[in-house]
This record gives structure tokens, C-alpha cells and sequence, in this order.
């Protein structure tokens, strides 16, 4: 199993920072928790299962209070966006809190066993209709991979599979290149990674490029690809 140690080692060498000099262990880590990050919210690698009992008559679920560290709280510690969640077994049907108000205008008060569930901002989730006594769902969720920083015990490897791990060097080693000013190295660095973890790049935006007219964006597209 390939461990932090390992990838740090190997984005000091590919930079020339052996030593760590410019370097040091403790930011190449960073970089390498950072390019997890990015790879997880993109490819869904790191999810999380938690049982949570929803209170009486209350519409709204706590995902974290707004706190400094949020990500420590431990109702749905690291949470980013939920993916399923269930009651029962029975998936509830995701919607929008925009949705239900149309629908139906005093939803949050509406009782019964929840069938949807919304997000509220980046902190609850509302379930409708409401329960009437404290009712256990299971949320399985999209989580922040464990870091130094959020989690100190994270582990001595990345909590993402092996495969991936190729793909955290070369982030780590664009944001060491970037900050030594070699731009174009990292440029360089930053398109490789963004290729190994399949990033469509949009062609509006090349170097050369302006703003086109919606059916000209295929032609462009096609183009690139013959």
C-alpha cells in the first residue's frame, strides 16, 4: 500500500527538492490532501454511512453547526453533499426546499413518515413530510477525505484506492512547481492531472479562445476531437 510518505517522497524527487528545502514534508502533505480532495468531489471516491435519529416534530436536521470546525462535528463528520438516504430500507426521493414550497406552503408543519428529504444551504436537510415521533434514517454521504488538519489520526495512507494515487502527485507537484513561480511546468503538471482523473476540459476557455455563440461549440468540439 502506497502511504503519504511515499507520495511525498516521490513529488520532492520529481521537483528536485530531495531534501525538502523549499519543500518540507508538512506542505507537500497538504498539497497531496488537497489533490484528494479535488479527485474525490470529482470521481465520488470517499463516502461515508451514518445511522442519525431525526427529533419529533422538527423538520430540519443539523449537519454541523456553523463553527470554526464544522467538519469535527459528529453528527456527519466531513460532509459534503448526501447521496442517499434511507428509512426503513425505503430511499427517500431527494428535492429542493423550493419545490416543496410550492407545493405545498406549510410543508415544514405537514406530519407523517418523511418520504423526500432537501437541503437546506450547506448546514440541514429538511424531510417532508414531518415525523411525528424521533425516527431513525440512514444517510450515506459524500465526505472530505480525512486530513491532518480535520482529522489528526487520518492514517498513514489516502483513503482513496490505489489507482488514484498517481494522479495526487501530480496536483502536489503543480502547487510546489506554482509556488516557485515555474508556471509553465506547473501549467503543464495541472493538465496531466486533471487528464489521468478525466476533467472535459471546456474549449470556450483555451488559450486563443473567446466567448462563442452556443451552436458554434459543437463545431469547436468536433474539431478538436478528429
Amino acid at each position: 500500500m502506497v502511504t503519504w510518505s511515499n507520495l511525498i517522497t516521490a513529488v520532492q524527487r520529481e521537483i528536485r527538492d530531495e531534501t525538502g528545502t523549499f519543500h518540507p514534508s508538512a506542505s507537500v502533505t497538504r498539497y497531496l490532501e488537497w489533490s484528494e480532495a479535488a479527485l474525490n468531489i470529482r470521481r465520488v471516491l470517499y463516502e461515508r454511512t451514518t445511522t442519525v435519529t431525526l427529533a419529533a416534530d422538527q423538520p430540519f436536521f443539523t449537519i454541523h453547526a456553523d463553527t470554526p470546525t464544522p467538519a469535527l462535528s459528529p453528527s456527519l463528520p466531513l460532509f459534503i453533499i448526501p447521496l442517499r438516504i434511507t428509512l426503513s430500507n425505503t430511499p427517500l426521493r431527494p428535492t429542493s426546499i423550493a419545490t416543496l414550497s410550492r407545493a405545498k406552503a406549510d410543508w415544514w408543519s405537514t406530519p407523517g413518515t418523511p418520504e423526500s428529504y432537501a437541503m437546506v444551504g450547506s448546514t440541514m436537510i429538511a424531510f417532508y413530510p414531518v415525523q411525528v415521533s424521533s425516527t431513525d434514517v440512514v444517510i450515506t454521504y459524500l465526505a472530505y477525505p480525512p486530513t491532518t488538519t480535520t482529522t489528526p489520526a487520518a492514517g498513514t495512507s489516502p483513503v482513496i484506492a490505489d489507482e488514484w494515487h498517481q494522479a495526487l502527485e501530480l496536483w502536489g507537484q503543480a502547487l510546489a512547481l506554482g509556488k516557485e513561480a515555474e508556471y509553465q511546468k506547473a501549467v503543464a503538471k495541472l493538465n496531466e492531472f486533471v487528464r489521468a482523473i478525466g476533467i472535459e476540459r471546456e474549449v470556450r476557455l483555451l488559450s486563443g479562445a473567446s466567448v462563442k455563440a452556443p451552436e458554434t461549440i459543437q463545431e469547436i468540439v468536433t474539431k478538436v476531437e478528429d
